[in-house]
């Protein structure tokens, strides 16, 4: 679980840089090498969600949310779609 949360704080730390191309390659690539932490695979999800929002890419951010609502951070992610209407 350590190692999740450390990859996962990682790609938060690019999102927080401000490049969003960055960003969105650093989350893609902890997705495909994430271990079974469905948690910290969930924030990633929201995360790549708020990556796109910041790009204005509105109707993929609210499709990456709605994914990771599926994964079970249900009313984080329904707070980021809310926040689009």
């Amino acid at each position: 679980p350590e190692g999740a949360a450390a990859g996962y704080y990682t790609v938060k730390e690019v999102f927080d840089g401000g490049d969003m191309a960055k960003a969105e390659k650093a989350a893609f690539d902890y997705i495909d090498r994430a271990t079974p932490h469905a948690g910290w695979l969930a924030r990633a999800y929201l995360l790549l969600g708020d990556i796109y929002a910041a790009r204005g890419e509105a109707f993929q951010a609210r499709a990456t949310w709605q994914s990771a609502a599926d994964d079970g951070i249900v009313d984080e992610a329904r707070r980021r779609i809310a926040g689009l209407n």
